[in-house]
């Protein structure tokens, strides 16, 4: 019977020592689940404070995106303003270039008009002192019509008096009463062939 309880007390003592080696591998399990959970709320803690750094450096390059993006814009609205009023302002000197042009064009055009209206004057004075030099000379042809008349009959009577031997040539060239007759019968015979001579040139005209 000892024998039995005896071998019965080693087993109790072998199961009771299993126990605690049981107890002591689960609490030494437990201990290092412990400190990997510390370890992984440590890391997560560290993650989660580089998400928020991250995000927060997202949101200020974000930030900054925008503000570069603006300022992209206003230099881009700058630009566009500035090449707007470069091209008007060159677009207005070439119209101020071309009005004064014009202006210059215009003066030119009434100094010539001017000019013309003088030389029409002057061509208008010139026509009328040709026609007065017409007719001078026309008034000049028929007084040396009427010269060359008055001296062909004049000489005509003078030699029909020598001839007939009315008068000598003393008293052809001495009496006053004989040549108021021949001068007198020349200008008539004169003005008869001038009139004659007018007619003709105007029927001709």
């Amino acid at each position: 019977m000892s024998s039995d309880g005896h071998v019965y007390l080693q087993g109790s003592t072998s199961a009771a020592d299993q126990a605690d080696r049981s107890t002591s591998v689960e609490v030494h399990d437990l201990d290092q689940l412990i400190r990997i959970a510390e370890n992984l709320r440590s890391k997560r803690d560290a993650l989660q404070k580089e998400l928020e750094i991250r995000n927060m450096q997202l949101r200020q390059s974000s930030e900054n995106v925008d503000c570069l993006a603006r300022d992209l814009q206003a230099c881009q609205n700058k630009l566009a303003s500035a090449c707007w009023k470069a091209k008007y302002e060159a677009m207005e000197s070439f119209l101020d270039e071309d009005r004064q042009q014009n202006e210059k064009l215009l003066l030119k055009y009434e100094e010539l008009l001017a000019e013309n209206s003088s030389q029409k004057v002057l061509i208008n004075k010139l026509n009328k002192d040709v026609s007065v030099l017409k007719e001078e000379n026309v008034n000049l042809q028929n007084d040396s019509d009427k010269w060359k008349l008055m001296f062909t009959t004049l000489k005509q009577l003078t030699e029909s008096a020598l001839q007939f031997g009315c008068l000598n040539y003393l008293s052809v060239t001495t009496d006053p009463s004989f040549w108021d007759e021949v001068v007198s019968s020349a200008f008539k015979g004169a003005d008869v062939k001038v009139d004659e001579i007018s007619a003709e040139q105007k029927a001709k005209d």
